[in-house]
């Protein structure tokens, strides 16, 4: 979950990840109306409530679980969102299209590590985002292990 500015105005947006798929079927599961193992995308209207934006965010659910993270990775004054799925799938980064959408950006990026968590900082205090990654591996003996990445 994080809070971002999909469209320019003063108030807030939400983002909320959701995974896929649920482990039994169940009415959500099936549902059009309530497709809720699909990531979603809310948009703040005049600070009195939050109306779903299926026309901004139309991807699938297994992103944003474990971490949302906003940032303005290409410096244009428009919230991005980096997101981590499960373990074992790569991050994703979608680029806001100037309130329009998003799009998903990944290919362009290369990234292609797996990670499980991910911080947005301004690191080195010159008002530009730097992120802080996190992988997960699981030995041969089953134990899990981290290890911390840096990257600008």
């Amino acid at each position: 979950m994080a809070f971002l500015r999909a469209i320019r105005d003063r108030y807030p947006d939400l983002f909320v990840g959701n995974e896929t798929p649920r482990p039994r079927p169940d009415v959500c599961t099936w549902s059009r109306q309530r497709p809720n193992e699909q990531s979603k995308l809310f948009v703040n209207v005049d600070g009195q409530r939050l109306r779903r934006a299926p026309k901004l965010w139309n991807y699938g659910g297994a992103q944003g679980t474990p971490c949302a993270e906003v940032l303005d990775f290409n410096n244009d004054g428009w919230s991005d969102l980096f997101t981590c799925s499960v373990e074992g799938r790569t991050p994703r980064l979608y680029e806001n299209e100037n309130g329009r959408g998003f799009d998903d950006v990944t290919p362009d990026r290369m990234l292609s590590t797996p990670l499980s968590d991910a911080v947005v900082a301004d690191l080195a205090a010159m008002g530009m985002t730097s992120s802080n990654t996190s992988t997960t591996s699981t030995g041969a003996d089953g134990s899990k292990g981290r290890a911390r990445n840096r990257a600008g």
